[in-house]
Order: structure tokens, then sequence, then C-alpha cells
């Protein structure tokens, strides 16, 4: 195990491979995304965010969003490997997930992403919106994270 980015609690490392029904995989049925909109997993892929595997979690445990329990959950390989696609591991806390490039299992970018899971938009609409809503996104998620709000 790693470090909380915020280096108070240990982080267990990625599944091997993205889940079947992971929001990151491309095969996954659109609307996929485990109550959460694109705009959360936006915000939480471009930011120093651990992402809890959904598959690994109870969700009916009431205490489920506690930061220990959640980052002690096997982190989303999905997550892991969009962070690679689009280019943002790099600038990640060490103490996240790596992992290489796949475009055939995860999206190629975030923008592939939201139009699978909200159809209606076309995938080059959201290619030139995206960088223009970034931040709030990111600074949504940081806002929710420093208020106790757990993903």
């Amino acid at each position: 195990m790693s470090e909380h980015p915020d280096g108070s609690i240990p982080v267990k490392p990625a599944v091997a491979n993205p889940c079947p029904e992971c929001p990151f995989n491309r095969h996954v049925k659109p609307g996929t995304l485990g109550g959460s909109p694109v705009e959360t997993y936006v915000g939480q892929i471009c930011g120093p965010f651990i992402i809890a595997c959904h598959m690994h979690l109870d969700f009916q445990d009431p205490t489920w969003r506690e930061t220990t329990k959640y980052a002690q959950t096997p982190q989303c390989a999905g997550a892991a490997v969009m962070r690679a696609n689009i280019g943002v591991d790099a600038h990640m806390p060490k103490s996240l997930p790596r992992a290489e490039k796949n475009t055939e299992t995860v999206f190629a970018d975030l923008a592939e992403f939201v139009v699978h899971h909200v159809p209606q938009f076309d995938v080059e609409t959201v290619r030139k919106m995206l960088p223009l809503v970034t931040d709030s996104f990111v600074n949504e998620q940081i806002r929710r994270a420093q208020k106790g709000e757990r993903p």
C-alpha cells in the first residue's frame, strides 16, 4: 500500500484490470455510472483523488464513505488507465495507482467517456467544451473533499 495523497492513510493498489462494469470501460452499458454524474468522474480523474473500485464497495453500508474504508478498498483500474490515456497520471501524487495506456478497453479521452454515457452530445463538441469546464469540475470535487463529503 502507498500513502493517501494527503499522507494520512494507506491507499490500496488498483485491481488488476478494469471491471466489465467500470464506467471507464468502453464496453460498459451507456449510463453505467454508479450513481455519480459524468462531471464527478471528470473532476476526479483530472484531480488528485483516490477512486475506489465500485465492485469492491458495499454501498448499502452507511459507513462506505469513510476516508479510511474508501482508501483501503482496491482502487479503480479503469481510472488509472484513463489517467494514463489522457496524460494526467504524471501529474498525480505518487500514491495514486498507475497503469499503462489502453485505448482498446478504456476510453481514449474524456470526450469519448462523456458521449458514451450522455449520448445526446457529439464527441467533437464535447472535446471543444471540456477544456472550458474541467477546472470547475475539479474544483467542485476539491470543495466536496474539504467539506468532508466523500465520493
